[in-house]
């Protein structure tokens, strides 16, 4: 494991503890959670949110000096690595915050929205675990961008506008939001999803990338076994029917459509593309391996053709 897969993992559970002791710091001075009083728990999330970010800062620089190992690269570490490392805490407490404050959504489920919470839990570990995991699989490809945190522009977008549709038809359609089995098929398909692309990243290892590889580098092999024998992009795949299940979970109808019809274009891009230059790389042994598995993981997907 890459020493900032640790940095990572220390980080999600400083943001993670921080809102929980913050919480418990708050109750000792008096300020009680009542769910029948709105404007106390608005209070206390305020105070939960400014105390938990000060503390946080505060242990980021903490950190820093601390998670150091003795070698004499850490001795003679440059400006950016100190950088790289703040990066990474930073990222992975705010991930650790967004997981604690789901929490606090999900048990005080009177007040605040429950299926949110899941929402935010979900979400926030999804990053997390991409970083985490990619720190153990394959660290020589590990950067801050491997939080996928900043993966597009439309990613971005896409996020915002199901927080919207979210809002909007929460407060004009609360109803709406209580429905118990879209909660229980919206967890179903973003746990599921996030475990098949787990399980992807761990068996491919090192051969796994977020960035699609245009040349063939040394060592990098073809992967047919464990998940790779169910379909031929497990990863994508997992992505793809994970970010489908958040809009269930929310019932989001518009952007449930939204996300159905650009997250499917999308990877159907993006595996005709990643096919392409997998035939490159392997010719026949990967049209063999492509007839063996016919399925791409995402429905009407087929990838890429070749002449022969």
């Amino acid at each position: 494991m890459h020493r900032n897969g640790k940095v990572s993992a220390f980080g999600f559970a400083v943001g993670l503890l921080l809102v929980w002791f913050v919480i418990y710091a708050t109750q000792m001075f008096g300020v009680e959670f009542h769910h029948n009083q709105k404007l106390k728990p608005i209070y206390r999330s305020i105070i939960v949110c400014f105390l938990s970010i000060f503390l946080g800062v505060f242990g980021l620089y903490f950190a820093k000096f601390t998670i150091q190992s003795h070698s004499q690269e850490d001795i003679m570490c440059t400006r950016e690595r100190n950088n790289e490392i703040v990066g990474v805490l930073a990222r992975a407490s705010f991930l650790g915050w967004i997981f604690s404050i789901g929490l606090i959504f999900i048990w005080n489920y009177e007040v605040w929205d429950f299926q949110f919470g899941i929402y935010l839990c979900i979400l926030s570990f999804f990053h997390f675990s991409e970083y985490f995991i990619m720190s153990v699989t394959n660290p020589s490809t590990l950067s801050l961008d491997s939080f996928l945190l900043n993966h597009s522009k439309s990613y971005g977008i896409a996020a915002a506008g199901s927080w919207i549709e979210y809002g909007l038809e929460f407060y004009f359609f609360p109803d709406l939001k209580y429905l118990t089995f879209a909660t229980t098929a919206g967890c179903f398909l973003c746990i599921g999803g996030e475990i098949l692309r787990k399980l992807a990243m761990i068996t491919a290892k090192e051969n796994f990338t977020h960035v699609i590889r245009t040349t063939r580098v040394e060592g990098h092999t073809l992967v047919t076994h464990g998940v790779f024998k169910i379909c031929r992009h497990p990863s994508y795949a997992g992505w793809f029917w994970w970010s489908i299940g958040t809009q269930v979970l929310l019932f989001n109808p518009i952007c449930l459509i939204g996300y159905l019809l650009a997250g499917w274009n999308f990877f159907c891009h993006r595996i005709t593309y990643e096919e392409a230059k997998l035939y490159s790389f392997f010719g026949q042994d990967y049209n063999r391996y492509k007839q063996r598995v016919p399925w791409s993981g995402i429905p009407l997907v087929t990838g890429f053709k070749t002449c022969e």
